[in-house]
């Protein structure tokens, strides 16, 4: 009986030193904007996929957070060359494609962070990303936000059940018709 308590004893004593260690590395709620690298390459393409993001059809996303104004779209002369508000528009010479780039953004400390991207004056999408968050980076405070989910207009992009299980997809396949998104990972 005495080896019992002294064992009750042990493991709640663990406990607490446990739950005390996990509250002094908790995240502060800082609501410090930040903007997460992606290697992720968004392809808009038509029913027909037909490339969108061609300089036919001056298609130009932007990434933006919630704001009282839209940013303005862009405009540029070649394609190639296309930077804007941290995102960008390239061409993959394999696929014979353009695709977008653009960071992840997020509210320090905060999990959950919804953005959006303009395609148009008309025509907005929602980008919704669940993030974990680590200490001991390299570099300004020390905290690194993984990105565990991202969804684009509530289609799971992104998923990370643990660390051993993840799903990255590096070509994302866009198309849209009547308003309604479809998302494919391969051509």
């Amino acid at each position: 009986m005495k080896n019992f308590l002294l064992f009750i004893l042990t493991f709640f004593s663990f406990l607490i030193l446990l739950l005390s260690c996990e509250k002094e590395n908790e995240i502060p709620k800082t609501s410090e904007p930040f903007a997460r690298a992606s290697n992720m390459k968004f392809y808009f393409r038509s029913t027909d996929c037909i490339d969108l993001l061609n300089t036919v059809n001056n298609i130009r996303p932007i990434a933006f957070d919630f704001t009282i104004e839209i940013p303005a779209q862009a405009t540029f002369e070649d394609s190639i060359n296309y930077f804007y508000n941290n995102s960008f528009i390239s061409y993959n010479s394999l696929l014979e494609k353009y695709y977008w780039q653009t960071p992840i953004y997020g509210k320090k400390g905060y999990i959950k962070h919804q953005f959006y991207v303009s395609i148009s004056e008309n025509d907005i999408d929602t980008l919704k990303a669940e993030f974990r968050y680590t200490t001991g980076a390299d570099g300004g405070d020390g905290i690194y936000a993984n990105i565990e989910k991202l969804s684009y207009n509530g289609i799971a992009i992104r998923h990370s059940e643990n660390k051993s299980s993840e799903f990255v997809p590096e070509n994302i396949f866009i198309t849209k018709q009547n308003g309604k998104t479809t998302i494919s990972f391969v051509e």
